[in-house]
Order: structure tokens, then sequence, then C-alpha cells
């Protein structure tokens, strides 16, 4: 019978139990946001900067909780707001352009260097015996050939041309 001690006792379950779902259903759509902006960041960092963004380990992330502390301990930035994807992204920027500066991103150990890297000489002008067997290897139909025969005299060229002051 509607009206009852027992009608009004379900309904407010019901009610309550709405509420909780409710409740629910926002803190689960606040989760999920939160977890797609994160995603996104991750996604933002590993296609800038690679795999040292996500290595806990690695100089760049090291170097950017610095960067971070830093701004941190001046009061830029709280703590609360550290985290935010903004002063991430910027904190990453700023980490890599400093690592970068500082030991060129990493390689000054990398035997892969060229010669002008590494401060020995620099590139001699090609040698006309390669060149003209360049040529006759494009003669024969080596279009990859002819295009280095091109470009080895074009090279030549220019450096004939810097050599007697006509270009810098």
């Amino acid at each position: 019978m509607p009206g009852t001690l027992a009608d009004i006792t379900e309904r407010m379950a019901d009610i309550k139990a709405a509420k909780r779902v409710g409740d629910l259903e926002s803190n689960w759509e606040a989760k999920t946001a939160a977890q797609a902006g994160q995603n996104e960041l991750t996604r933002h960092l590993m296609t800038q900067y690679g795999m040292d963004a996500l290595d806990q380990a690695s100089d760049l992330n090291k170097k950017t909780v610095e960067v971070i502390q830093g701004y941190i301990d001046s009061g830029d930035i709280t703590q609360d707001n550290a985290g935010s994807d903004f002063i991430v992204k910027l904190a990453f920027k700023e980490a890599a352009a400093a690592l970068k500066k500082n030991g060129r991103g990493g390689r000054e150990n990398d035997p892969r260097h060229s010669a002008l890297e590494s401060g020995g000489g620099g590139r001699a002008p090609a040698n006309v015996d390669a060149i003209a067997a360049l040529q006759q290897r494009a003669k024969a139909g080596d279009l990859q050939a002819g295009r280095q025969a091109r470009r080895m005299n074009l090279d030549n060229f220019l450096n004939d041309l810097r050599g007697k002051g006509g270009i810098n």
C-alpha cells in the first residue's frame, strides 16, 4: 500500500543508491579524463624526446626534475601545480636544451663523429679518377653513380670558387 513505512524506506534507499551511483560515475569520468590527459602528455613527450622521456633513470628525466625543483625553489610555481602539463612540457624543453648544450646531447664519446666535428681536417677535393669512374658507371646506366659524380663535380667547383674568394 503506497505511503506506508516500507514504501517510504524503499524510496529513501533508491534515492541514496542513485546518489552513490551518480557520485561513482562522476568519479569514474574524472579519472578517465585525467588518464586521457596523462596519456596525451606521455605521447607528446615520447614523440618529442624519445624513450628517455619515460625512463626514470635517464639524464633527461633527472635534468627535468632539477628544472622543476628549481621552479619550485625560486617561487615561480608551487608544489601543487608542479605536475601540470604546461610546467612538465616546459621543464622537458628546458632540460633537453641544457643537455644538448652540455655535451652535445650525450654524443661526446661516439666514435662515429666526422673529422670536422672532432677538429681534424676537412674534406679534400674529390679525386678526378673517382669522378671519371662514377661517370663511366653512369653511362652504363647506374643513376646513383651519375648523381654522385655530379655532386662531386659541383662540390669541387664550389670549393674552387670559395678558395679564390668568389663566394663566401
